[in-house]
Parts: C-alpha cells; structure tokens; sequence
C-alpha cells in the first residue's frame, strides 16, 4: 500500500537536468473514496534548474470503480500527461493550479496531492460500461421494470385532470 509519503522528492539530491523516478500507483492514495483498485505505473520526469524544478508526470495503467448504471465493478483506462512548475521563493504559495512557490529552506516536495487530483480527474462523474451490455443483466432488468412502474403510476385519474383545469383558468 503506498503512503502520500512515498511521493517524496528531496530536492537537495536532485541533479541539474532530468532525473526520473518510476512509481507504481496503488488503493493506498485512494483510502476512504468510491475507488475500488488502481494499478498505475507512473513515470515522473523532475528537470532542475537554478531557480524552479520543471515536472512532467506520465501516468499509464487503470482505475476500478463502480458503474453508475448496474453497480457493477469497471475498469477506466488512463494514460495521460501532466506538468507542474516548481518555483523558489520566500513562502509556500499555490499560483495556479500547475504552479506552485515553495521556500529556498525547503528540501522536498511532496507530489501525492497531485497525483490524487489528476487521476481522480480521469473518472468521469457518472462513470457507466461503454456498452450496455458489458452492465449486470440482472440489475438492468430490475431498472427497466422500476421505469415502468413509474410510468404507469404518472397516468393521472381523470378526475384530477378535471381540478387543473380549474385551476388553469
């Protein structure tokens, strides 16, 4: 299980120029969410300079959670890229959302809260099988007989139609 601990980098060790760190991304960032299991390689390029560290994040692997339509277990594919900008300053201080200042004093950065938020990105809102089919049958049949119960309960008595149009006039 990883640790937010485990997305340590020190700064001091960093040499001028690329250095590469290899992760493997795991449930322990997502304790205490709706993801069921990841298993994602993550690649971290962290180029150093004089006054900021330039890091590009790769990640490859997938994401397990629950459909929104049938309950059921999927898998989400993620492969995607993204950078932050690691600058040196007075104090700490978030510029946007792929900036942030940190203190000359300070000698590690901690990657985990990025890594969460862009992979917590990849999942949709609604996540659901690409096909229909891939859903529980079992579930979509219940659903299908919930949907028309509720139809037919929305046919109104024709008395009551009799009172709106009363109240229409």
């Amino acid at each position: 299980m990883s640790k937010n601990e485990d997305y340590i980098i020190q700064i001091s060790k960093l040499k001028k120029g690329s250095n590469i760190f290899e992760y493997e991304i795991d449930k322990g960032l997502f304790e205490g969410t709706d993801v069921e299991d990841v298993k994602c390689h993550l690649t971290v390029n962290a180029k150093k300079s004089e006054r900021m560290v330039e890091v590009d994040f790769s990640y490859n692997g997938k994401i397990k959670v629950l459909c929104s339509r049938c309950l059921e277990s999927m898998e989400i594919d993620v492969q995607t890229t993204d950078f932050l900008y690691v600058k040196f300053g007075d104090k700490y201080e978030e510029v946007d959302i792929n900036e942030v200042i940190i203190p000359e004093s300070e000698n590690e950065i901690n990657f985990s809260q990025y890594i969460y938020d862009c992979l917590m990105l990849q999942i949709p809102i609604s996540p659901v099988h690409k096909d229909r089919k891939e859903c529980d049958k079992e579930m979509i049949e219940k659903l299908h007989l919930l949907s028309q119960t509720k139809q037919d309960e929305s046919t109104i008595d024709p008395r009551w139609e009799k009172l709106k149009e009363l109240k229409n006039k």
